[in-house]
């Protein structure tokens, strides 16, 4: 169904706030606009314009887009133009009232961390290794990090008070300061036991006195996840 002259004036004119005020890139503005007219003609369809349109108008249009298998994320930046249009009505006096602040904004979900393959984590091991410090130090973080279900965050920043000889687990610290206690299988000891042998190599010193279990000359004073991705 076409949009009324109307309802082209008002998206226009959120447009031109989104320019002048906001510096929005053109293809923002082309994507706020085409989404403003789509409403617009589904309003005209259920006989109310950007004007008349209620939260269950906004809701009902959300909805189709959903039925449709349009992505959350995507239904979310449709969501987003709608709120804003509709508060910037409000503010202007082109409104009484602003019904998108009652609707709820899809919700989108983040995608599960992808998790390797017993054969992928074989050949990651392998290639990790060698017996130089390097390759100790390499493969001692590879065996930690997927025998034990480590982040690569957590990881990197181990204490070297975690590192207990013979020790079967970890006491971790993650997100939030919260504390959890993870396995220690045979392979990660082993492969933990060849790095502590070597692991002065990397303190600035001779001194034990870094307090990271893998140590660097850097300024955050433990190997970073950026440096960890490069070895």
């Amino acid at each position: 169904m076409s949009v009324t002259a109307e309802d082209r004036r008002l998206v226009g004119l959120f447009l031109d706030m989104m320019t002048v005020d906001r510096a929005a890139a053109a293809n923002t503005l082309k994507n706020y606009g085409r989404d403003l007219e789509r409403f617009a003609a589904f309003a005209r369809s259920r006989n109310e314009s950007l004007v008349t349109a209620g939260a269950d108008d906004l809701s009902s249009f959300l909805a189709e887009l959903e039925a449709e298998g349009l992505a959350a994320s995507t239904a979310a930046l449709k969501c987003s133009a709608l709120r804003q249009f509709y508060a910037f009505l409000y503010a202007e006096g082109l409104r009484g009232d602003n019904p998108a602040a009652s609707v709820d904004r899809p919700r989108t979900r983040r995608p599960l961390p992808k998790v390797l393959s017993s054969e992928e984590t074989s050949r990651l091991v392998e290639a990790a290794g060698g017996a130089s410090p390097k390759a100790l130090r390499l493969r001692a973080m590879v065996e930690l990090l997927y025998g034990s279900g480590l982040r690569v965050s957590e990881l990197v920043s181990l204490p070297f008070s975690a590192a207990k000889a013979g020790a079967t687990t970890l006491l971790v610290k993650g997100k939030g300061g919260r504390e959890r206690i993870v396995p220690i299988g045979g392979a990660a000891r082993r492969a933990l036991a060849d790095y502590l042998a070597v692991r002065k190599t990397f303190l600035s010193g001779e001194s034990d006195s870094s307090p990271f279990l893998f140590p660097s000359r850097g300024k955050s004073g433990h190997v970073t996840a950026a440096r960890f991705a490069q070895l």
